[in-house]
């Protein structure tokens, strides 16, 4: 279950990255 883990956390810090990306870099 670690891999859920792994992709879980992946997903979000892919969202925030895009999240950050559209608003100001």
């Amino acid at each position: 279950l670690g891999f859920l883990t792994y992709l879980t956390n992946l997903y979000f810090k892919i969202k925030e990255d895009r999240r950050k990306a559209a608003r100001g870099e």
